[in-house]
């Protein structure tokens, strides 16, 4: 009765938000593009709803099949780990950004040591997949692989619409056994202003087991990755991307809608940075995905974390004390609570390159000298909960 009850409730929530969105607050336009530099499908077409039109069945879209054929004993052991981290291009400045402004203060040029300290995180940690924040190009992604990380994982980026070629990317450890169906979202359209949605992009990643040789049907996880607008607002009506921000959080919940038509028994995960406060509801930007509902892996996971210790960003206006907030968080359906398939979620420290803990910062500069402003997180879901198949 108890699981009836959950699922009723999901499904009059969903309604609830099919009909908040569709009443007038945003009209979208679907421009459903699959691109790499070798790979573009229906580029520069449009369609109403690409998610309801029959030829959603016939697209062919960019897969990525890795070589693993078994798991792995360390998932096996202690769940598939996703690490989200903000990676600030590895430290390397891309042309276009000569000089990064904060406060005053020209940004710190990381040196060899941070990258050695991203080594060492990633190493200690051992994610199978890391959703990259901030990503110039996906040579630099391949660079880092290479010289830190003895080529154990596949790169994947797709440009976004960021001008300064501020990207999301996923790496994916190439010893596991799973295909992934990549999907862009990038040239998602408010037909009432004829201007592109997303920032970046959401690109999500359907995830399938691969098992003597042949791959599921079904998916055992949607991932998407996220990187909203930031609070440097360039529009005079919207200082702080506020409305933007929600323009945005509502296109994904509307995404997530559809996504679980057609995949209604998996996990949807969204992660990354939504450069505003989540804990506690403090940002009505996003009620769109609270209504749906999303619930923050930090809230549902067994080893919960207290709202005081879920800080991943520090901010320091000019003369005033630091602001924190969790700017970086996952985001999940109905259906991975239900299945209990989170383990656990952790904001992680810094680490040194020889894997001392690096306090959080309490200057400016001691921010900078770090990789980046925000702190990584890493979330582990339970395998074999992951993989059961519904009765």
């Amino acid at each position: 009765m108890r699981k009836l009850l959950r699922r009723l409730n999901s499904k009059i929530s969903s309604l609830f938000l099919v009909v908040f969105l569709g009443a007038g607050l945003l009209n979208y336009s679907y421009a459903f593009e699959i691109s790499s530099s070798r790979f573009s499908y229906f580029k520069g077409k449009s369609c109403k709803n690409v998610f309801n039109s029959p030829k959603m069945n016939s697209i062919d879209p960019l897969l990525l099949t890795l070589s693993g054929t078994q798991w792995p004993t360390d998932v096996v052991r202690d769940g598939l780990k996703v690490m989200e981290l903000n990676s600030k291009n590895f430290g390397v400045p891309p042309e276009k950004n000569e000089h990064e402004m904060t406060n005053g203060f020209e940004s710190f040029q990381k040196t060899k040591e941070n990258l050695e300290s991203l080594e060492k995180l990633i190493e200690t940690n051992n994610p199978a997949l890391i959703v990259l924040i901030e990503v110039y190009n996906k040579e630099t992604m391949v660079s880092f692989d290479k010289e830190f990380l003895k080529d154990k994982y596949e790169e994947i980026l797709i440009e976004g619409n960021d001008g300064r070629s501020v990207d999301l990317g996923l790496w994916v450890r190439k010893d596991l056994p799973i295909e992934i169906e990549i999907h862009t979202h990038k040239n998602l359209v408010n037909s009432a202003t004829n201007h592109l949605i997303f920032s970046r992009d959401l690109p999500t990643y359907i995830i399938r087991e691969k098992r003597d040789g042949t791959v599921a049907k079904n998916p055992f996880l949607i991932l998407q990755g996220t990187h909203y607008k930031s609070q440097r607002g360039d529009d005079p009506k919207d200082p702080g991307s506020d409305l933007k921000r929600r323009e945005q959080s509502d296109a994904t919940a509307e995404l997530i809608v559809q996504y679980e038509r057609m995949y209604p028994k998996t996990p949807i995960a969204v992660v990354g940075d939504f450069n505003n406060e989540m804990r506690a509801n403090r940002s009505p930007e996003f009620s769109a995905l609270r209504i749906l509902p999303m619930h923050d892996a930090f809230d549902v996971a067994p080893d919960t974390v207290p709202e005081s210790e879920r800080v991943t960003h520090y901010f320091f206006p000019k003369g005033e004390p630091v602001k924190t907030s969790q700017m970086d968080t996952m985001l999940i359906n109905d259906e991975g609570v239900n299945k209990k398939v989170l383990k656990s979620a952790k904001v992680l420290h810094h680490l040194t390159a020889s894997g001392e803990e690096i306090p959080s910062p309490n200057t400016f500069r001691q921010r900078e000298k770090q990789l980046s402003d925000h702190k990584p997180t890493l979330y582990i879901f339970d395998l074999e909960n992951l993989l059961a198949e519904d009765p």
